[in-house]
């Protein structure tokens, strides 16, 4: 996943409500930090190849990408301060 920008990959299926509970906070996210950060959602249920490939297993889960790798998985926890720590 190449980009300029660092890239929040959400990782998601219809069937896992928790999902609704974030997309509000990443809209913010997208919406505060235009240019330095790109937010995107990845239905697993769509594209099983990249959950196997990131290891997908529980929801909720993003990936933080820089330069085209995985810098940090959120696995839980304040949402706000993995955005902050992941973007140092």
């Amino acid at each position: 996943m190449k980009s300029a920008e660092a890239v929040i990959v959400h990782f998601w299926e219809e069937l896992c409500p928790p999902f609704e509970l974030i997309e509000p906070i990443l809209e913010q996210v997208a919406t505060e930090l235009a240019g330095k950060v790109k937010v995107v959602k990845l239905n697993i249920g769509e594209n099983r190849d990249f959950a196997t490939q990131y290891g997908v297993d529980g929801f909720p889960m993003l990936a933080m990408f820089k330069d085209g790798e995985v810098a940090d998985i959120y696995d839980g926890g304040s949402l706000g301060s993995w955005i902050s720590h992941a973007m140092a």
